[in-house]
């Protein structure tokens, strides 16, 4: 945190007027101001929101004279570590394992199985989409219960597919696409995993389901997660009004 500090101040210091000081100061500022913004103006927001603007920082701490060779090294040596770290958690059962010696894998708590889910959910959601457009000849609209999985679907789908969120909290899905827009829709795709559960929100439970479709994701041999997408039509919602 220190460092951090230190190292913005000197990169903003006026005797900094090279063409590379310039470039970083505009990578940070032109990131960090108004990241900052949209933190204070969200309800939703995380720390995390600000990472895009260290990345300039972290170039100039690395030549900046206050960075002896200790603290040099070290950071290689941490960020080694993590790296190695991560791809231990992600490529092999280690996290089971340690989770079984102190009293039982919790699935639902490992993010890194979002990584693994979707090489199983993608292929399942990309082909209900692709049915569902052959049957109707339009796109249909695709919904999440919870904005994690609303915003991994927005990216598996490449933006091709508009994509809504049924979360019980407002998200900024609500302005990307209005819960207005997505429960008009003739079609829609609800796409939900076993974190959240396959009940239908209230918006969607009277629709009449078309079809339903189920993925099982495995870890080491043990299920971590469900993945469902079930098609609902609108039209016996409109017959009924």
């Amino acid at each position: 945190m220190r460092a951090g500090f230190h190292g913005f101040r000197d990169l903003f210091r006026r005797e900094r007027r090279s063409a590379l000081d310039r470039l970083l100061q505009a990578s940070v500022a032109a990131s960090f101001f108004p990241l900052l913004l949209l933190c204070w103006y969200s309800a939703a927001s995380e720390p995390h929101w600000l990472m895009p603007a260290y990345l300039g920082l972290a170039l100039h701490l690395a030549r900046v004279e206050r960075v002896g060779r200790w603290l040099a090294l070290s950071a290689c040596g941490l960020g080694l570590a993590v790296i190695v770290a991560g791809y231990v958690w992600v490529r092999t059962d280690a996290p089971i394992r340690i989770g079984d010696a102190f009293g039982g894998y919790e699935p639902t708590l490992d993010p890194s199985n979002d990584l693994l889910a979707w090489q199983t959910g993608a292929p399942l959601l990309r082909e209900a989409v692709a049915n569902s457009r052959r049957r109707t000849g339009r796109l249909p609209v695709v919904v999440g219960p919870h904005w994690v999985v609303c915003a991994q679907a927005e990216v598996l789908l490449g933006g091709r597919v508009p994509v809504g969120c049924a979360s019980p909290l407002e998200t900024d899905y609500d302005r990307w696409l209005p819960r207005s827009s997505w429960r008009s829709a003739p079609t829609v795709l609800f796409v939900t995993d076993s974190r959240f559960g396959a009940e239908l929100p209230p918006a969607l439970a009277e629709r009449e389901v078309l079809d339903e479709r189920e993925a099982e994701v495995r870890r080491a041999g043990r299920l971590v997660r469900k993945i469902s997408v079930i098609e609902l039509d609108r039209s016996a919602q409109a017959r009924a009004r």
